[in-house]
């Protein structure tokens, strides 16, 4: 398979994923606020914000994209895919931090299962 579709099929996972996410950032970040109080940092560390979006854009064509033969089966993978990987940072958090709300911990890892779906099934029709 030609690079060039490799990175069609990554660019457009990418762009739905940060899509959404930016809708739903703006959405939440007054609850992560008013939650978090002063943990939450004023301007995210972007390097490291980027860096995020890039390995998980990357796991959901690794997990969910490529191994799946129909759009239906990577939804269903990147649905996993996405609940894990945010329920590893919302549980830990929730075991570790004094406070951490566990609305806010249940809220994202719908959302990671939510957002990996939608990304990775758009996705696939590009593979």
């Amino acid at each position: 398979m030609p690079f060039a579709r490799y990175l069609r099929c990554y660019a457009v996972t990418a762009a739905v994923f940060l899509a959404l996410d930016a809708v739903w950032l703006a959405i939440i970040a007054p609850a992560y606020r008013e939650a978090l109080g002063p943990l939450m940092r004023s301007e995210p560390l972007w390097p490291v914000a980027i860096g995020f979006y890039l390995l998980f854009v990357l796991g959901l064509l690794v997990f969910a994209v490529y191994p799946a033969s129909a759009t239906r089966y990577a939804a269903l993978r990147a649905a996993l895919f996405g609940a894990i990987t945010y329920a590893t940072l919302e549980l830990t958090n929730l075991a570790l931090i004094a406070g951490w709300p566990a609305w806010l911990a249940a809220a994202d890892i719908a959302w990671g299962g939510f957002v990996a779906t939608a990304a990775a099934s758009s996705g696939h029709r590009f593979r």
